[in-house]
């Protein structure tokens, strides 16, 4: 019946009930099974389940829940069968979205192509959207060694009312623009932002990480030329010779900015 504030740390609980009182979550990690009233994650990570660490639970919802901007659902994905291998979320009422979607797979699973992850599920119905991955668009697992489609809301090609995920593709190192393969578009990427740092944790034109767009972006993308599907348009691009791989010949990219799309 009292105000609890929530402003850090981990909380793990199989329930929480709200009797006319409020439950102020700033911050923090929230593991919890069940949650009785109006949920609202203002900062905090919502971590299905009542126990910390890699194991797939669920959290149900009994009310509205409302995922503002500074809020991340993190889930964990183990396998095909909900709750006991992968994390869930039910919500009784409505769910207002506006912070971020962060997916892990855990205990070494790798998803199919063909497989489908009901993550969350609205009886009231969904409105906003994820801060970092739209209706219908790709977003990476933690560690970037994939990705999935994410459907929810408004033209869902699933349920509107529940986040689902599917056609998990495995990464492909050089596929810089997520077309499922490494060419010319993806070179023109790195040489592009050539000699520019690269803010942390922002990928672009840097898939070695460093934080800087370089020679070991450009290895990377020719290191897996004509790797994956190429699209239609560009099915017969040869592959570049050795010598590209020493950079024989782009001796003048180096040491310098470069901000002229390069075009082969």
């Amino acid at each position: 019946n009292g105000d609890f504030n929530f402003s850090g740390g981990t909380l793990s609980t199989p329930a929480i009930e709200l009797h006319g009182g409020s439950f102020d979550w700033l911050n923090g990690t929230l593991h919890v099974a069940s949650f009785t009233g109006n949920l609202i994650n203002q900062g905090g990570i919502l971590s299905p389940g009542n126990s910390p660490g890699n194991s797939a639970g669920s959290t149900a919802i009994t009310g509205n829940y409302a995922h503002q901007a500074g809020a991340t659902l993190d889930i964990e994905i183990g396998g095909s069968a909900p709750i006991l291998d992968y994390d869930q979320v039910s919500v009784s009422g409505i769910v207002t979205l506006g912070g971020e979607l962060r997916l892990s797979l855990i205990d070494g699973f790798v998803p199919t192509t063909g497989g489908t992850f009901i993550i969350l599920d609205a009886l009231g119905g969904i409105s906003g959207q994820f801060s970092n991955v739209i209706n219908g668009t790709r977003l990476d697992t933690a560690d970037g060694n994939g990705s999935f489609l994410v459907h929810y809301g408004p033209g869902s090609q699933f349920d509107p009312d529940s986040v689902v995920l599917s056609d998990y593709m495995t990464a492909l190192i050089g596929d810089l623009n997520a077309d499922g393969f490494v060419g010319i578009a993806d070179l023109n990427i790195v040489l592009g932002n050539w000699n520019q740092a690269v803010p942390p944790g922002d990928p672009l034109a840097d898939p070695s990480g460093d934080d800087f767009v370089g020679v070991a972006d450009l290895n990377l993308v020719l290191g897996n030329w004509n790797a994956g599907t190429p699209p239609e348009a560009q099915a017969n691009i040869p592959e570049p010779g050795a010598g590209v791989f020493v950079l024989a010949g782009l001796g003048s990219l180096l040491g310098r900015k470069r901000r002229r799309v390069c075009s082969l």
